[in-house]
């Protein structure tokens, strides 16, 4: 039997989400202060991410939180604890690759993501993700994941196709 998802573990998702998707005065995500989080080198994000998620991190790591990885909402959420977060805490360092296998596990897994994410949660996962891993196969995945995105996407996003290309052309 599967352990549920309680409300505890859905304020987390939402903190988590919140903190990746700023929002801008329309109260949608802004995609250049989504940008600055997801990719500025920066010791004060780096730094508040430790102090706010930290703990979360080192579970999620651990496999604690991976009864997370059954609905596309849980793993949006396991996929920022895994896969970004551990790229700023443990920044130039080894460790921060330490959640490669769960991310992995959760983009090979089949998730209805477009029924459920929002078009710009989707760059996140499981495109964005499939970016960090350095195989052929994940670039294809993750251009093709952005071709079937792309018109529900608003305007502000669009410039991550040819991030997700040159991703690809550097890879092959």
């Amino acid at each position: 039997m599967k352990k549920p998802l309680t409300q505890v573990d859905h304020n987390l998702i939402e903190c988590l989400v919140n903190y990746m998707f700023i929002k801008g005065k329309s109260e949608a995500p802004d995609a250049l202060k989504c940008v600055e989080c997801w990719f500025k080198k920066s010791t004060v994000i780096d730094r508040d991410i430790r102090h706010c998620f930290g703990q979360h991190v080192e579970l999620a790591i651990k496999g604690h939180y991976n009864y997370w990885m059954q609905s596309p909402i849980g793993c949006l959420g396991l996929m920022i604890l895994v896969d970004q977060f551990p790229r700023n805490i443990y920044r130039d360092t080894t460790a921060m690759f330490a959640g490669e296998k769960v991310s992995r596990e959760i983009v090979n897994k089949p998730h209805d993501w477009q029924s459920v994410l929002s078009p710009v949660h989707q760059l996140f996962t499981p495109a964005l993700i499939l970016t960090h891993h350095e195989d052929l196969e994940s670039q294809k995945r993750c251009v093709q994941h952005y071709q079937e995105i792309k018109e529900r996407l608003p305007p502000d996003f669009h410039g991550f196709r040819s991030i997700f290309i040159k991703h690809l052309e550097v890879i092959e």
